[in-house]
């Protein structure tokens, strides 16, 4: 019995009082809870309202339309971000490894291995040849991030958009930081190297073999065109056709260049500053106590700078005027740290994390390089077209001057996202592999 009521009340006349006395109660604990959710409600709306507003403030180059959808595009992989440092691992591999579908009945969709790296093969259904030319893609995502089975549906239109029949192979490998450099390249060596022995029972061309890759994908995809061209091993394996790097990554060894100081300043344009540092440094050592030396230019040494000849591979002299009109500033030649540059100089010289670094280039395969105006790494691409030219390497060199990394051509990306220009493909692959 409660003791709020009388000990001497019969039991009978208990049940009225208790009644009440619930009904109080429970009106107290309602008008308690409706004031706590409306006080939720309230943190989380604000807390809604700041997160927008912060980002609708943030800069934006003045030339891209749809500022908004970038805006937008820049929150998403902020979460995101935020996001893969706390989630387990079980929800994070299934996160990058979706389970792929093919709703195309004109194509074949095989899951497989190339000497045990992960593929899938995009074979075209009902075509009677044995010898088709091949176009080996290699996924970006700054070596961190991405797979061959997120990028299954870029991929599966890029497939279904060739103009002839093609078999498209999508190669996997591992990722940093856990997997360092050179593991990644090493992975796409191995598996390409393995196909490139057996095109005859893949049923492929050997004389019509295209590799493309963008971001960090362009970069797998120069060094491995690299290293099939110059390594004395692979000497006696057919040769590729030609190269299709978009928007790559190609140096660390000058993280000033024009088109640095030009988009340094904007948090939105898919890659900033901060991401690239903690890319890089996590590629480079497997963690990102680099990120902010690199960030500010000061992990090469000033002498490395003037008195060898890898800084003329990155010279500014190089990047035509158009490309420093605005908010450029020579190298400062005397930025540096030699203790940092010693520890790192092996690796960041090495045309497998580099391929700008590679003294000689004449003898590669034809080139055909994107790059996107706003864009911090733009100019990877222009001073390795440039250095290609000189080398009497074939090489095409496309900008696009509203474009910014992973998007080329904004108006025509689907829902604002990033994405690889399937015209541009379609176009490029389709002459390449005739």
């Amino acid at each position: 019995m409660p003791a709020c009521l009388p000990a001497c009340l019969p039991i009978s006349h208990c049940f009225p009082v208790i009644k009440h006395k619930c009904r109080v109660l429970k009106t107290g604990i309602y008008t308690t809870t409706h004031s706590m959710k409306k006080q939720i409600l309230l943190f989380v709306v604000g807390l809604f309202s700041a997160v927008v507003a912060y980002y609708a403030t943030l800069s934006v180059p003045e030339a891209i339309p749809n500022p908004n959808v970038l805006r937008g595009f820049t929150a998403f992989l902020d979460i995101m971000g935020a996001l893969d440092s706390i989630l387990p691992a079980s929800i994070r591999d299934s996160m990058y490894n979706p389970p792929i579908t093919n709703d195309n009945p004109g194509l074949n969709v095989t899951e497989t291995t190339l000497d045990g790296i992960p593929a899938i093969f995009y074979r075209p259904v009902g075509v009677d040849d044995k010898s088709l030319p091949a176009v080996i893609y290699l996924h970006g995502g700054g070596w961190m991030y991405g797979s061959i089975y997120q990028y299954h549906p870029m991929v599966t239109d890029v497939a279904v958009a060739l103009s002839r029949p093609t078999v498209v192979i999508s190669v996997g490998y591992r990722l940093a930081p856990k997997h360092k450099f050179p593991a990644a390249i090493d992975d796409v060596t191995r598996g390409i190297v393995w196909l490139l022995r057996h095109t005859e029972e893949l049923g492929i061309d050997n004389q019509r073999i295209v590799v493309f890759g963008d971001s960090a994908g362009g970069n797998l995809a120069a060094a491995l065109a690299q290293r099939l061209t110059f390594d004395v091993q692979y000497k006696e394996l057919p040769k590729l056709r030609a190269q299709v790097l978009m928007f790559p990554a190609l140096q660390m060894f000058d993280l000033k260049t024009p088109s640095y100081q030009q988009n340094g300043r904007y948090r939105t344009l898919i890659i900033s500053p901060t991401w690239l540092g903690k890319m890089y440094s996590n590629y480079l050592i497997g963690n990102e106590t680099l990120a902010p030396t690199l960030i500010n230019n000061e992990h090469i040494a000033p002498y490395a700078r003037t008195s060898t000849p890898y800084s003329n591979f990155v010279s500014h002299d190089l990047i035509p005027e158009e490309f420093k009109k605005e908010n450029y500033a020579p190298l400062d030649i005397n930025l540096g740290n030699d203790h940092v540059y010693n520890e790192i100089k092996d690796i960041i010289l090495n045309p497998d994390l580099a391929p700008l670094m590679r003294p000689i280039l004449e003898g590669l395969p034809e080139a055909y390089i994107v790059t996107c105006q706003f864009d911090l790494i733009r100019d990877d691409g222009i001073l390795y077209a440039k250095r290609l030219e000189q080398q009497n390497v074939k090489t095409t060199l496309r900008n696009y001057k509203t474009g910014y990394h992973g998007v080329p051509i904004p108006e025509n990306a689907k829902y604002g996202l990033p994405h690889l220009d399937v015209d541009i493909l379609k176009e490029v692959l389709g002459e390449f592999t005739k």
